[in-house]
């Protein structure tokens, strides 16, 4: 049962990547046109924030281009899908944790153009799986001169996930599923004064 999971993981990885690259070289090209709505400034900006790979909370950023941090923290649902050991049997726990998030951005790679694409780099930290580290691309759009959406597809490794979450009473019987991985979207709504 396990693998199939795996297998199901694996390849909607694939196309999520697939629809990335596809994407992105779409949004390089120089023939898309330049954005309709002129920003304002764009060196602080804050908003709510919804992610699969960060939770639900609040986002802000200090940005001088091409460099940038950007910090997020919030409520962060746990998910954990695991094996149990004597019969192998899929087991499901859930957990309430936040989560403090600090990137590094780098971008936009094209400033000016409808859609701005960025890299993050950076540091996060839980309550239920510890110290960790991720990688990710940011989409943003601008929707008028203070307020640009945003788009955040990344991954996140908490190498000591598993220990961390046996500290807050994971059950000993149970062989936790690429707890140490995570990874998802998230939509922000960011506010330039």
């Amino acid at each position: 049962m396990g693998w199939l999971v795996g297998a199901r993981i694996t390849a909607s990885a694939i196309r999520v990547m697939v629809v990335c690259a596809a994407l992105g070289t779409v949004l390089l090209n120089d023939s898309v046109a330049l954005a309709e709505v002129v920003p304002g400034q764009r060196t602080f900006g804050f908003g709510p924030m919804l992610s699969l790979n960060s939770g639900a909370g609040a986002t802000a950023g200090l940005h001088f281009a091409p460099i940038g941090v950007n910090v997020s923290g919030g409520y962060m649902p746990l998910f954990v899908f695991g094996t149990e050991k004597a019969s192998s049997e899929l087991r499901f726990n859930y957990y309430s944790s936040a989560e403090l998030d600090a990137d590094l951005v780098i971008g936009p790679l094209n400033p000016r153009r409808l859609i701005e694409i960025s890299l993050l780099a950076g540091y996060k930290y839980n309550t239920h799986l510890a110290h960790g580290g991720s990688l990710g691309v940011v989409l943003s759009i601008n929707i008028t001169r203070k307020l640009a959406g945003t788009l955040t597809i990344g991954v996140a490794v908490h190498p000591e996930a598993e220990q961390a979450l046996r500290r807050r009473g994971y059950p000993g019987d149970r062989e936790p599923s690429l707890l140490w991985l995570r990874g998802g979207t998230g939509l922000a709504l960011m506010f330039f004064p």
